[in-house]
């Protein structure tokens, strides 16, 4: 039986946490047993370093070290909820994941080269990746006002829009790069067209589990 790995990617006010509930009834239907996580985040350690990515500080954070930090949390989230969920025979939905840390900290601030990102990322997943990718489109002025709506920003969602325009176009890449894997839905429309999207690619990926 293939194991059944979601990730849900986007920028911030995608609709990635709206999606994420969509996916997990549309499971529930189909009597799917699941679990799900967040990148950077899913373990208290993993939680903690969350906390210093998106901490206010008094000094620069160089893009090499948000990297460092975003890899040492998906390792911990592999290791410690993904993996054992998977070998239950599981499925794992997560939110954010690899192609967060590539579009933001790699492709966004050119930190280092796609081989040596790559090489990162399987040796923190141990060679586990996810099976399906789902990643919500939107334009970034569009995204960071339903963001910046909700109170008083963190530090990545603080950046001027034109890194979140780097950020886009790092998750678009991906998505010419991997079409198999990547799914892509535009979510620059009304919530529930959005949703009826996510809910049919929920149910055409699931029949193969």
């Amino acid at each position: 039986m293939k194991s059944l790995y979601i990730s849900v990617w986007g920028l911030d006010g995608s609709s990635k946490s709206t999606s994420i509930s969509t996916i997990c009834d549309a499971l529930e239907k189909k009597n799917i047993t699941f679990k799900t996580t967040r990148k950077p985040g899913g373990t208290p350690f993993s939680e903690e370093i969350r906390h210093c990515v998106l901490k206010h500080w008094d000094e620069s954070i160089t893009s090499l070290s948000e990297l460092m930090m975003m890899i040492a949390s998906q390792s911990q989230a592999a290791d410690n909820v993904v993996l054992p969920t998977l070998r239950d025979g599981n499925a794992m939905i997560e939110d954010r994941g690899w192609g967060c840390a590539y579009a933001y900290q790699v492709h966004g601030q050119n930190t280092c080269s796609d081989d040596l990102f790559f090489r990162l990322v399987n040796e923190a997943h141990q060679g586990v990746l996810p099976s399906h990718v789902l990643y919500l489109d939107i334009p970034p002025e569009k995204g960071l006002k339903r963001v910046r709506g909700r109170g008083t920003p963190d530090r990545i969602e603080a950046k001027e829009l034109i890194h979140f325009q780097r950020f886009r176009n790092g998750y678009q890449e991906l998505a010419k790069r991997y079409p198999n894997l990547i799914h892509t839905i535009n979510a620059d429309r009304e919530l529930k067209a959005v949703q009826n999207d996510v809910k049919r690619w929920t149910d055409q990926i699931s029949l193969t589990f």
